[in-house]
């Protein structure tokens, strides 16, 4: 299942948590802010991607009949708020850690160090099941030099 509800400054999606669909909401997602001529799109592509996935295989723990919300809203013109929840009973997000591991090749935490590095700034629910990210387009690149948090 896919529903997608637009507008001019918004887009919302409602999937189940099957991986293929998070390749239709990138696809739909990057039309949308294209429309707007983006330059640069890329790392708000990498933060939905993550979300995304995060939500699918931890939130959601890969069930597939669960669902997974996506809002993104146009708050200015190059500035976006990403909104993913899940159907999971969420997680410690107080305790999380931000920092690059010893071995950066490990894959572990690496999600949530992407969001943060290439976001404005992320927020949580009480539960933690709904993370929201702000991100900002960037015309020189994506990577706009935000350090993890240490």
């Amino acid at each position: 299942m896919l529903q997608v509800d637009k507008s001019e400054k918004n887009i919302a999606f409602q999937i189940y948590s099957e991986t293929s669909l998070v390749d239709k909401i990138l696809k739909e997602t990057e039309r949308f802010v294209d429309r707007d001529r983006a330059e640069n799109h890329s790392g708000l592509m990498i933060v939905l991607r993550e979300l995304l996935l995060n939500a699918l295989i931890h939130g959601n723990n890969n069930v597939a009949e669960r669902h997974i919300k996506c809002r993104i809203e146009k708050l200015e013109k190059a500035r976006l708020r990403v909104e993913v929840e899940d159907e999971g009973s969420g997680f410690d997000y107080q305790n999380l850690d931000m920092r690059l591991p010893e071995n950066p090749c490990l894959l572990e935490r690496r999600g949530y160090i992407l969001i943060n590095a290439l976001s404005d700034s992320i927020e949580f629910n009480s539960r933690g099941n709904c993370i929201t990210a702000y991100v900002t387009l960037n015309q020189e690149g994506f990577w706009r030099g935000k350090s993890p948090q240490p």
